[in-house]
């Protein structure tokens, strides 16, 4: 008689009712939570798609707008299931302090990372040199940004410290200019040398139209003079022109029979007789 009066008695009854919404609040997580990875991806993709939106902001803001939507969802869910959200609430906040403090390096990533995506020294696609390293911007992330080097490596640097560095943005113009330098012997015919070159770059056919080739001594030295060549071209031209001209102009330089000089020291040697 007591155990049937204890299954009948209102702590079962809460019991029940709180296992029902722990249980049905846990699918509606769920479900909720299959519905935001969808839709993120479906807005990311056709956010990427516009050309008028750019792609450094979709990756950065669309991974950190999922994650607060589902901490939405679960603050929500916990005060479904009959617990105090605002006790819930000031000590998240006590320990997101407590947490705060102890990882200032994160927080200033996080920070970096805001500063990158409104003051925009690069987006993603450019190439950059930034902390020592160099590479293509794959993503900017919350905290990280990823490069991409030229034998495909993979670097992340924290945005904390690109946002306190020297960022050198290599793409974010549509022309460069490629400088080589050559050097000829002191001998060798100026004028000549001149002529070659700018044949050199004019068969390229990567210069832009509507400048001019820059060929000049810019300095001597004891064994040669030293020639600047000044090239502007598209940005996407740029490596294929800068080893290009340095594959051409070795080439016409042979045929002309210019040498590059070269460090040379002679040694002569006397043979002593010594009478015994």
């Amino acid at each position: 008689m007591e155990l049937d009066q204890f299954f009948k008695s209102d702590i079962v009854t809460d019991i029940v009712i709180a296992a029902f919404k722990v249980f049905i609040g846990a699918i509606v997580i769920f479900i909720l939570f299959k519905i935001i990875n969808i839709i993120n991806r479906k807005i990311e993709r056709r956010l990427e798609k516009n050309q008028r939106v750019d792609p450094t902001v979709v990756k950065f803001l669309s991974p950190l707008l999922n994650k607060l939507l589902k901490f939405f969802i679960l603050v929500c869910y916990i005060g479904f299931i009959g617990i105090e959200t605002s006790s819930i609430v000031a000590g998240i906040t006590s320990v997101g302090l407590a947490i705060g403090l102890a990882m200032q390096g994160a927080l200033s990533n996080f920070a970096g990372g805001f500063i990158i995506l409104i003051m925009r020294p690069f987006k993603v696609g450019d190439y950059i040199e930034t902390c020592g390293e160099s590479g293509t911007v794959e993503n900017i992330e919350v905290f990280y940004t990823t490069l991409i080097t030229v034998d495909n490596k993979v670097i992340k640097i924290p945005n904390g410290q690109i946002s306190s560095s020297s960022v050198i943005n290599e793409t974010s113009k549509s022309k460069r200019r490629v400088i080589i330098t050559i050097s000829i012997g002191h001998y060798n015919e100026y004028s000549r040398v001149k002529e070659t070159v700018n044949q050199c770059v004019d068969k390229t056919g990567l210069k832009l139209s509507n400048t001019d080739t820059f060929i000049n001594i810019v300095g001597f030295n004891m064994n040669s003079v030293d020639i600047s060549v000044r090239v502007w071209c598209k940005t996407k031209d740029y490596w294929d022109l800068y080893f290009m001209l340095q594959q051409d102009i070795k080439m016409e330089l042979d045929k002309e029979n210019i040498a590059i000089p070269y460090s040379k020291i002679d040694i002569s040697s006397k043979e002593i007789n010594k009478s015994v």
